[in-house]
């Protein structure tokens, strides 16, 4: 099992938020991937003792392919963003085993690839595992590693919901653990994709493209209060209890 933590611009702030919550997980399973010279140097007086990996990346959806296609095939990546302020779970507030019981319920079912509920909000949470094409949001999930171009998203947005679908296409079945959330606050952080200008309009734009290729699967969502367009997924599950 190894973690993946996409960054940019968050060399103040990622030891205080996402690390913060590693602390039990041995630093060399720990890899950063930081974008640039100017952000790495930064990160190297920061966040000493891990794996910090330059991408040479200038967007965020090159660094997520990148870490796609980063580690040695059949090992476990659990991918989780830099701003996230607690990983929350009905079962365990204890991290380690969270990702232990992940790792071992997708090895015991054949699964390749997982995700957690979309929604911090407790209320919406079960005790359950959907089994199937599910959306499994980009804060934190996690892949059995695969070097297949296949899997590389193109969408300069939504990259989530596209990744969710080209997931279920190449490797089959998808676990999400509805009783496991990250507390964060994507929109509006300083650093990350807040850096790139004119986010509104990408995001109306990979919405709609994203609906054009896949029209059995995403709709446009106009329930949904944001500030940005959302999408609504035809989901296929089994629902399992644990």
């Amino acid at each position: 099992m190894k973690i993946a933590i996409p960054t940019h611009r968050r060399s103040d702030v990622i030891n205080k938020l996402t690390l913060s919550l590693l602390q039990k997980i041995d630093k060399k399973d720990i890899f950063i991937f930081i974008s640039d010279v100017q952000d790495y140097k930064l990160y190297q007086k920061e966040c000493i003792g891990y794996n910090l990996i330059l991408c040479n990346t200038n967007n965020a959806t090159n660094k997520f392919n990148y870490i796609q296609n980063y580690f040695d095939c059949n090992e476990f990546i659990f991918v989780i963003e830099d701003d996230i302020k607690k990983i929350q779970s009905l079962v365990t507030n204890d991290v380690t085993k969270l990702f232990k019981f992940i790792e071992s319920y997708c090895l015991k079912n054949n699964i390749n690839s997982f995700g957690v509920y979309p929604s911090s909000n407790k209320f919406f949470m079960s005790k359950t595992i959907d089994v199937g094409l599910t959306y499994i949001v980009a804060n934190l999930f996690g892949f059995k590693s695969f070097n297949d171009s296949r899997l590389l998203c193109k969408m300069k947005t939504k990259t989530d919901y596209e990744r969710s679908v080209l997931y279920y296409n190449v490797l089959g079945d998808i676990a999400r653990f509805n009783f496991i959330s990250c507390l964060t606050n994507n929109y509006n952080n300083k650093g990350g994709m807040q850096d790139n200008g004119g986010r509104s309009e990408i995001e109306k734009e990979s919405s709609y493209m994203l609906c054009s290729m896949y029209p059995n699967i995403y709709s446009i969502n106009n329930n949904r209060k944001s500030k940005y367009t959302e999408l609504k997924m035809n989901k296929n599950v089994i629902k399992h209890n644990i």
